[in-house]
């Protein structure tokens, strides 16, 4: 019952509850109610990061804020910026169960990091001097083990949390000189669990439209703006010379993402969802941040 109740309770919660007792702390650190709570967890998160210039000749600093999908406004009123972790912006990989898998190419590294509990956890490239040319993460519920993928020319490797190790795998059997990092279904999204499909008449068209395949075996459609793209968590976005603007298929609602502040910029975003993953993968491993 104890554990029924605290799976429904949000992160910031569940932290602070870890200080009562030793068993309260072991129980929600432990990977099977860790598990539990993402599975439950309805929270989705848009991490924004911004690159800020400073006056009088500062350094200037890479910082994120972190809103709820419904949050998205030209305001920042209210939400408090951190120190991006990883100094300047890396390439995101992937995300899942509320972690971003960030590849980190200048340190020959890649960080697991959690930001709805600011814990990371950081893994060293397989030892080839061969460039990286994509990489891929995710959960195996099988195992209930993550996975990192590393495609190179030199061959293709899998990293598992568990044993801390890489392991080669069969590569195809023709050689590789690129491989395209996105999903293999290139204009195929889920929308608020809802199937949908990214068209255009002709490649390189900028009139677009989303088709959403609703609970009721018929198909909504969204016309796009210029240069808008089906994207993160289902949200469409574009950039543009003063921020970023979003649009919420579902609800046909668009927003603009202003800057933090006046001399800030936004270089990069991505979603996830509220979680406790990070907590119990090896201690040692893991930082606060």
């Amino acid at each position: 019952m104890i554990d029924e109740i605290l799976s429904r309770l949000p992160t910031k919660s569940l932290l602070r509850f870890r200080s009562v007792s030793k068993s309260l702390c072991d129980g929600i650190g432990s990977p099977d109610f860790i598990r539990l709570h993402t599975l439950r967890s309805p929270n989705k998160l848009l991490i924004i990061i911004h690159k800020v210039r400073y006056e009088y000749g500062e350094d200037t600093k890479t910082m994120y804020t972190i809103h709820s999908q419904d949050q998205l406004s030209s305001s920042y009123t209210g939400i408090t910026p951190a120190e991006y972790p990883f100094g300047c912006i890396r390439t995101i990989s992937g995300s899942c169960n509320g972690i971003l898998c960030v590849y980190d190419q200048l340190r020959s590294a890649i960080h697991l990091w959690n930001p709805s509990i600011r814990r990371k956890a950081t893994v060293y490239e397989h030892p080839s001097w061969d460039p990286c040319l994509a990489h891929g993460f995710g959960f195996d519920p099988v195992t209930g083990d993550y996975k990192i993928l590393r495609a190179s020319e030199a061959g293709t490797f899998v990293y598992t949390m568990k044993t801390h190790t890489w392991r080669e795998i069969a590569s195809p059997a023709y050689p590789v000189s690129y491989v395209n990092g996105s999903p293999c279904l290139f204009k195929i999204t889920i929308i608020k669990g809802c199937l949908a499909v990214e068209c255009f008449k002709d490649e390189g068209d900028d009139h677009r439209w989303i088709w959403v395949r609703n609970t009721a075996a018929s198909w909504s459609v969204f016309e796009l703006n210029k240069g808008e793209r089906a994207t993160y968590g289902g949200l469409l976005v574009n950039h543009y010379a003063k921020g970023i603007r979003v649009f919420n298929p579902e609800t046909g609602v668009r927003s603009r993402l202003g800057h933090l502040i006046r001399s800030s910029f936004i270089i990069g975003f991505a979603t996830c969802i509220k979680s406790l993953e990070l907590l119990d993968i090896y201690e040692k491993h893991n930082r606060q941040i």
